[in-house]
């Protein structure tokens, strides 16, 4: 079955990314929000989730084990260690009320993030490490 067929509309995903410090490093944690509700409220109170991997943006993946968190984060490396490079991440939200299930926008995933943005993923803010592993504001790295 495709993700197409069904008459599900596709949940946008609130996406941030923070690089290494190190501006050799390749790396970069990239989190994902698939249901960014306001700080004052729980998603978990709402929602169920499972994330998935699928080789095809409109083909239903497979679950990934124990990621049933409204959030998840993927960093570059874990791609390349995982062999994720070109797999596209999804997750499917279950209403707790309605029981309604909506799947989350598809991200092509791959361990060079200048390809993630190549691919027209968008991320709300990208921030990076400072060398004490603490995020730098965005609006401070002019000053850095």
């Amino acid at each position: 079955m495709k993700l197409t067929d069904s008459k599900k509309f596709r949940m946008w995903m609130l996406k941030f990314a923070i690089r290494n410090h190190h501006p050799d490093s390749p790396y970069v944690d990239m989190i994902f929000h698939s249901t960014p509700y306001p700080e004052s409220e729980n998603a978990y109170d709402f929602c169920e989730h499972q994330w998935y991997l699928t080789p095809h943006p409109d083909k239903i993946g497979e679950p990934i084990k124990d990621e049933r968190y409204e959030m998840m984060i993927v960093p570059t490396w874990l791609i390349q260690e995982l062999g994720w490079d070109g797999m596209y991440l999804y997750c499917k939200v279950t209403d707790k009320q309605t029981r309604d299930v909506h799947d989350t926008e598809t991200v092509k995933l791959d361990r060079d993030f200048d390809k993630v943005l190549e691919s027209g993923t968008v991320f709300f803010k990208v921030a990076d490490y400072d060398e004490h592993g603490m995020i730098v504001p965005v609006d401070q790295l002019a000053e850095m």
